[in-house]
């Protein structure tokens, strides 16, 4: 049986180890046959086992099918290929007398390395090593000038070939043709009267009507509803969708999904050689990197599924959403940890995300003011809590404003009247800007790095210049892209009927942990706040004093206008400020401790009334002055107040009417006595009870001010 991957050499009988060692024979005993390819377009290994065979045979050689190793698709250039890991077990074990290999490039690829195992593995062994094609028998007195000569010629003509191969690839690609693996989402279209090496009939390029269809379809998911790669990854596998090829797995992955979204080919622009093989000697390792330039370019508009402006829209997401890594919690609990503000929140003092952390992840922390210790950021910040709270207020704002939505038609009448068409100017100045932005970024790759730190640094200036670059092209391709599209001119009910969706679904996605609702929710918050919420601390160093402020700007305005297709809107927006925590009880009764303050009654009354002890009346008491920036009262004055005469209410009784009779709003007149509104209307009932007047509520005290006029006179 011939042997592919017999690395332990497990298959050979003890018994016969070393039976021929410490002897070299010129014929009999045993051959051992290695045999390899690494492309379609070298030679099978059937000619070159029955080349091999051949040779072995006429010099008096037996060849154990054990003893034939082959290594099929694997490159020359790496030494841990399978069969090869098998030969050296088998040589280090004595199983056989003679290697027979078809050529010096069919065992290594470079030849420093063959004339390195011939030497020392084989020729130090007492072993004897043939390589047919190549002429070179290590029985021959000449055999090291020979296998030089043989290696040095193999491997360059092992490097002609490819060169050779990479010219008829290019070739085929400029015409449109298949010369590799088909790209999900086309199919290979036969062209009559034509024919391959292999004897099969050439094909174009052409879109496959089933794939493509998908690949729309991931592109919207992740573009317009902002889905995840995991969500995108879980989707496709439900709904069952044809699978890439060279897929090993049966199932859609994320590294499958992230490829399909960054491949220009969606586009119609076609590349040949973007990344080249190097190989890293030490490692035994081939890596893909990335060309300065591809070595062909090439742009088949019938081949574009996705637009320009799509397709670089998701570029712009993938730029600015790189946080796709990490562990899968183990017990899926998404509610005390939800993922809808990552890559959003920043900190205000080192201007970078922050990260998950704190007990099982539930918090979000700054990993710079953590490694500092005495970092500005110190309090851990409630991931669920700043979901809830910047939801809610956002939600808010949403539906206060009441004069946006005839904002909004007015201003998608005038985008639908200069067709939102910039003037070449400014794409110009854009592509001036990207421009600049490619050189910034090769200036950074190119600045040397002495310590991690030192990388970690360029790489973070590359991505942020990147995600700018991207959000550039994806501005140029739409503007490019607006000339062909029409403004859709809404009515105000529709704005209103899109406000209240908006504000709903910010308000429901706070208790729902739906992927899709997720999606949606963080969108409207991308978009509205500009995609950052910078975090700053706030209170003492000290335990549980300490809490986080949110700050930001809200932008209903942009939100809402380009839900209707128009992007270039220009606004300032609302700066808003949230405070992430929870309120103290003496904060959140404090306006109703401060009314019966107003109203005379003492401490002791007060707390039983609102079901709190007397400390927490006066921790109320002066939180609701020192909040307004106001002196807080002596305790003891307000009882001394108390004593001297008449409540305030009474006392400003008169006052009060006369302002209600010139039409003064009582918020107003609140102000005007430094009280609140309800001092006000208690102020408003003791001046016509003292008259046996019926007290007017809130609907009747305008019909009834002539009235009261009338009854002072």
């Amino acid at each position: 049986m011939i042997n592919e991957s017999n690395v332990d050499g497990s298959r050979f009988k003890g018994g016969e180890q070393g039976q021929n060692n410490g002897r070299r024979r010129s014929n009999g005993g045993v051959a051992a046959i290695y045999a390899r390819y690494s492309t379609r377009f070298q030679d099978s290994v059937d000619d070159q086992v029955r080349e091999c065979r051949e040779w072995a045979e006429q010099n008096g050689y037996t060849v154990d099918p054990d003893l034939i190793f082959l290594d099929c698709g694997k490159s020359g250039r790496l030494r841990r290929r399978p069969s090869r890991l098998a030969l050296q077990a088998a040589l280090e074990k004595g199983r056989f007398d003679v290697l027979v290999v078809f050529a010096t490039s069919r065992l290594e690829r470079n030849d420093y390395r063959i004339q390195q195992f011939v030497q020392e593995e084989i020729v130090e062994r007492r072993k004897r090593a043939v390589f047919v094609m190549s002429n070179v028998d290590t029985n021959d007195p000449t055999w090291e000038l020979n296998l030089k000569i043989r290696g040095i010629v193999d491997s360059q003509q092992a490097k002609a070939n490819v060169a050779h191969i990479r010219a008829g690839h290019a070739g085929l690609f400029l015409k449109g043709q298949v010369h590799g693996t088909i790209t999900y989402g086309y199919k290979g279209v036969e062209i009559p009267g034509t024919q391959t090496r292999a004897g099969r009939l050439k094909r174009l390029y052409a879109i496959d009507p089933e794939t493509s269809k998908w690949v729309k379809q991931i592109f919207d998911w992740y573009v317009r509803e902002r889905v995840s790669r995991s969500g995108i990854v879980k989707r496709l596998n439900e709904l069952r969708a044809p699978l890439p090829p060279r897929c090993a797995t049966g199932r859609w992955t994320a590294l499958a999904v992230k490829g399909l979204l960054a491949n220009a080919r969606y586009r119609g622009l076609w590349q040949y050689g973007v990344k080249e093989s190097i190989l890293l000697s030490g490692k035994d390792y081939i890596r893909q990197t990335s060309r300065a330039q591809a070595l062909q370019e090439a742009q088949f508009d019938d081949l574009r599924i996705i637009d320009n402006e799509t397709w670089f829209r998701a570029q712009e997401v993938r730029a600015n959403n790189p946080h796709n890594a990490g562990r899968k919690s183990v017990d899926g609990d998404r509610k005390t940890r939800p993922r809808l503000l990552n890559g959003l929140l920043y900190c205000g003092y080192h201007d970078r995300p922050l990260v998950a952390g704190g007990g099982q992840g539930r918090s979000a922390i700054c990993p710079v003011c953590k490694e500092d210790g005495e970092g500005q950021l110190f309090t851990l910040l409630d991931r669920r809590r700043a979901v809830e709270m910047i939801c809610m207020k956002i939600a808010e704002l949403i539906r206060g404003d009441e004069m946006i939505a005839g904002r909004v038609v007015e201003i998608c009448e005038k985008a639908a009247e200069d067709a939102q068409r910039p003037d070449e100017g400014q794409i110009e100045e854009l592509r001036i800007r990207r421009a600049k932005l490619t050189q910034q970024i090769s200036d950074v790759l190119e600045l040397f790095a002495e310590t991690d730190e030192d990388r970690r640094e360029n790489n973070d200036k590359a991505a942020k210049l990147r995600r700018q670059r991207a959000g550039i092209n994806a501005d140029i391709a739409r503007f490019d892209a607006a000339a062909s599209k029409s403004i859709s001119v809404p009515t105000t009910e529709e704005v209103r009927d899109l406000l209240v969706g908006f504000g709903a679904e910010l308000a429901e996605v706070t208790q729902s942990d739906d992927e899709a609702a997720m999606a949606r929710a963080r969108r409207i918050i991308e978009i509205i706040t500009g995609g950052k919420i910078l975090v700053y601390q706030a209170g003492p160093r000290q335990a549980q004093r300490g809490w986080l402020r949110g700050v930001f700007t809200v932008d209903v305005m942009k939100l809402v206008a380009v839900n209707f297709g128009v992007h270039d809107v220009d606004t300032n927006g609302v700066e808003v400020e949230i405070e992430f925590r929870k309120r103290p009880v003496h904060e959140q009764i404090s306006d109703e401790v401060k009314s019966l303050w107003d109203e005379g009654l003492k401490y002791r009354e007060i707390a039983k009334r609102i079901g709190w002890n007397r400390n927490m009346v006066a921790k109320a008491i002066a939180f609701w002055h020192e909040s307004r920036g106001l002196a807080v009262p002596d305790g003891r004055r307000h009882v001394s107040r108390l004593k001297k005469g008449p409540l305030l209410a009474e006392r400003i009784a008169d006052d009060v009417m006369e302002l209600v009779d010139q039409k003064m709003p009582l918020t107003d007149i609140a102000a005007k006595f430094e009280t609140s509104r309800n001092r006000i209307t208690e102020a408003i009932r003791i001046w016509h009870e003292k008259r046996n007047l019926p007290v007017p509520d809130g609907r009747t005290l305008r019909k009834l001010r002539s009235k009261k006029r009338n009854s002072r006179q």
